[in-house]
């Protein structure tokens, strides 16, 4: 017997967010994958079958919430009516996600990862974030908030500038992380000024 259309996807995510729970709650270390075939009540090879191992499962939770990570921000972005504005709201934004379970349960599971393949994917979900940067540049530009510069340039600049602060927050704490992230707007910004 077959299973029913779109039965097959439902499942996916169940387990899905069923193991992001448990990541959530215990690092994704921690958690295994018999751990989350019990709390999902589905057999491994029901977990295998959609996902091909532990880190597939946890990628495909992290795309999911990087997806969500974007929408919200995109929902914020729409209450503010300059870039300079954006570009400060978005550096606290950055903060308090930082601080987000799923994103502390990321940085461990970065750390772990010794598989190039694994690194190079958790890569191309983090360059995902480049057109939040980019907008907001391009919006600086167009309405003559900015300089014109060579715009994949500066947007490569500026998102490695926030990747980069986002490890203050581990070494300093969340209100010299605040501060310092204050501090690099105005400094962006300085350079931005026509």
């Amino acid at each position: 017997m077959s299973r029913p259309t779109g039965q097959g996807e439902k499942t996916k995510r169940h387990i899905a967010g069923v193991a992001r729970d448990l990541f959530e709650q215990q690092g994704y270390g921690a958690t295994s994958m018999e751990a989350i075939a019990a709390a999902a009540t589905v057999s491994k090879g029901n977990i295998y079958y959609h996902f091909k191992s532990k880190e597939d499962l946890f990628l495909y939770i992290y795309e999911t919430a990087c997806d969500e990570w974007r929408e919200s921000w995109r929902q914020i972005a729409a209450t503010v009516k300059t870039a300079r504005e954006k570009l400060y709201r978005l550096a606290d934004f950055y903060a308090i996600e930082s601080q987000s379970t799923m994103t502390v349960v990321a940085n461990e599971f970065a750390t772990q990862n010794q598989n190039p393949e694994i690194t190079t994917q958790l890569l191309v979900l983090l360059k995902k974030d480049a057109p939040v940067f980019r907008e907001i540049l391009a919006e600086g530009m167009e309405r003559g908030e900015f300089r014109v510069y060579p715009l994949e340039a500066l947007t490569s600049i500026l998102a490695s500038f926030f990747y980069g602060l986002g490890m203050e927050v581990y070494m300093e704490g969340m209100e010299a992380y605040l501060d310092l992230q204050k501090t690099a707007v105005d400094f962006i910004l300085q350079g931005l000024q026509k």
